[in-house]
């Protein structure tokens, strides 16, 4: 399992290099579902971050991963 600390800073990463990432998100409040879709680090802080998809941002918590909420296809491919 990956750690929060390596979570962080991949996420980081995909925020500098601008990288186009998969990400697949699914919870009830905020009412966010995005499937498998492209989106964009837009903002990295030190509980949060932001990503853009289809122009809509949204803001999730690192631990979501943990949740199995969130689930970007980079991060598995390690």
């Amino acid at each position: 399992m990956t750690t929060l600390e390596n979570i962080k800073n991949k996420i980081k990463t995909f925020f500098n290099e601008k990288t186009v990432i998969h990400i697949s998100v699914d919870m009830s409040k905020p009412r966010v579902h995005v499937e498998s879709a492209k989106a964009r680090v837009v903002g990295v802080y030190p509980n949060i971050f932001q990503i853009e998809v289809d122009s809509k941002r949204y803001t999730l918590q690192y631990t979501d991963f943990f949740t199995d909420k969130v689930k970007i296809t980079e991060l598995n491919e390690e």
